[in-house]
Parts: structure tokens; C-alpha cells; sequence
């Protein structure tokens, strides 16, 4: 995998509002930094990688949780809270 072109495919998946190919870039993502990949750089700062993967797996669990949440109120679904 390559995370640098991965990480522009969700980029302009984001920006062309394609949210099958920004959620399948970030879910690519989250699990190539789970398997302990090196993260691709998403800043033009120059930045530790730690800093890198951090801000990388961010912006890859909003587009998750972003885009689940669009699905969801397109199709109507409720979710109860969690009882303790």
C-alpha cells in the first residue's frame, strides 16, 4: 500500500463529495496504521511521524464516523444511548 496516494484519494474524494471512495481511503488508512505502517504526510510542516499517524487516523475516524452519520439519516435509522 501507499499511504501518500491513498491519502490524496481520500483528499479528493473529500473535496469531489464521493463518500464511498473517502470512506473505503479512510478505513484503507486506519487499518494500514493499525498493522503498524508508516503514516503519510499530511502536512507541509514538518512534523514527527508520531504527529503524522495522529493527525492522520483523526481525519480518517471523522470521515468514518461523518459519513455513517449521513447514512444514517438518509435511511432513517435511530440509534438509542447505551443504558448503563
Amino acid at each position: 500500500m501507499d499511504p501518500e496516494a491513498t491519502w490524496n484519494e481520500l483528499v479528493e474524494a473529500i473535496i469531489s463529495r464521493n463518500r464511498l471512495d473517502a470512506i473505503s481511503a479512510a478505513r484503507a488508512l486506519i487499518e494500514w496504521l493499525n498493522r503498524g505502517g508508516f503514516p503519510p504526510k499530511v502536512s507541509l510542516k514538518d512534523l514527527s511521524s508520531d504527529w503524522q499517524s495522529y493527525l492522520c487516523r483523526r481525519a480518517c475516524e471523522s470521515v468514518v464516523q461523518a459519513t455513517e452519520e449521513l447514512w444514517k439519516e438518509k435511511h432513517d435509522i435511530k440509534t438509542r444511548p447505551l443504558e448503563l
